[in-house]
């Protein structure tokens, strides 16, 4: 994003407007003033650029790390950019919260600018730049980003714990469906084995058919010839 600020002013050493550079939501960040854009110079015997503005922190918070960006229009369509920028936004100070200071930028030939080629001026800050009121609300969507997850982890344990008791009970109705079989299966065997028990149990092995000795030997295999 970019705060931006356009300053038409005439080609005169400087004027004594105040500016507001605002953030995206329309609340100032900067405040400034006194801008100085020439001055006269003896050795060229002609008025050059030499920028001079004083700065104010209308932000609500330091600015140690924030440059701000001067744009200069020119006339042909062009322009020049510079950053006031040193150990804060200004080049001679820490700009903390609410401070004031005088920022300046000095020109090496050829010019960036003459008063006959300057048009406007711009300021802004930079696209990374947030605004006490972008944390905030950076700070509000986070906050809630961080409960709505929240809300889902706790519908998604809520989700989880439902499908596990229902695959319990199904396990254990699956179990208990398995031991019923089991069982129904063993009490058909045990009746099958007393039945065979019964018809071959006075006879001799001789006397035993191949069916009636294999069913011998299953029941015996199974402890239930003769039946318990």
């Amino acid at each position: 994003m970019r705060f931006l600020l356009f300053v038409f002013v005439s080609t005169s050493l400087s004027f004594g407007q105040t500016s507001e550079v605002k953030d995206q939501h329309g609340i100032p960040v900067v405040t400034i003033g006194k801008v100085k854009l020439f001055r006269h110079s003896d050795y060229f015997k002609e008025d050059i650029p030499d920028f001079e503005a004083v700065i104010t922190n209308t932000s609500g918070q330091n600015l140690h790390t924030v440059p701000l960006i001067v744009t200069i229009h020119l006339k042909d369509g062009t322009r020049t950019d510079f950053q006031i920028r040193a150990a804060g936004i200004c080049s001679v100070c820490d700009l903390r919260m609410d401070a004031m200071s005088k920022a300046t930028h000095t020109f090496s030939k050829p010019w960036a600018y003459t008063p006959e080629t300057f048009e406007s001026i711009e300021f802004s800050l930079p696209n990374s730049f947030l605004s006490p009121e972008d944390k905030r609300l950076l700070n509000e969507a986070e906050q809630k980003a961080a409960e709505e997850q929240a809300k889902k982890d706790a519908a998604e344990a809520v989700r989880r714990k439902r499908l596990a008791a229902e695959q319990k009970k199904k396990d254990a109705e699956l179990d208990a469906r398995l031991a019923k079989e089991k069982a129904e299966e063993r009490r058909r065997v045990r009746a099958a084995c007393s039945g065979i028990y019964e018809n071959t149990v006075d006879k001799t092995v001789s006397n035993l058919t191949v069916g009636e000795e294999q069913q011998v030997r299953a029941c015996q295999a199974l402890g239930l010839y003769p039946p318990r």
